[in-house]
């Protein structure tokens, strides 16, 4: 097997530097903590919503950044299938990290996926 510690440091900033940062901002956002006057109207409207409802909306935003994640990821993957290298790469330690996978978008899942690896908010239950 290839050496995957590329791989995995790329899917570790990936989740602790978009999945985690997008969800972290959701929930700072739903708590009314962001100072920015340009979010203070969504905050209070967000802050009208039942804890239901909040908790309806936090699951899209998981959802919405895990479907974006996996799509980039999947894209990536083909455009490496299709040609040589890829006319898009991803590098990290001087390897195209895609030829490490056979499909960079199965990398999030998982027991051993980069969600429940890396990610401070886990694999959504949808995706298991």
């Amino acid at each position: 097997m290839r050496n995957r510690e590329p791989l995995d440091e790329f899917g570790r900033v990936l989740m602790e530097h978009l999945r985690d940062k997008a969800i972290g901002f959701y929930d700072i956002l739903a708590q009314g903590q962001w100072k920015a006057p340009a979010l203070q109207e969504l905050q209070s409207e967000l802050g009208q919503l039942d804890e239901q409802q909040r908790t309806i909306i936090r699951r899209c935003v998981m959802l919405s950044v895990d479907n974006a994640l996996h799509d980039f990821l999947f894209r990536i993957q083909e455009d490496t299938d299709c040609s040589d290298e890829g006319r898009i790469q991803i590098v990290v330690n001087s390897v195209n990290i895609a030829t490490l996978s056979d499909g960079l978008h199965g990398e999030l899942f998982g027991e051993s996926g980069w969600m429940s690896k890396y990610s401070a908010y886990g694999e959504e239950p949808e995706f298991r």
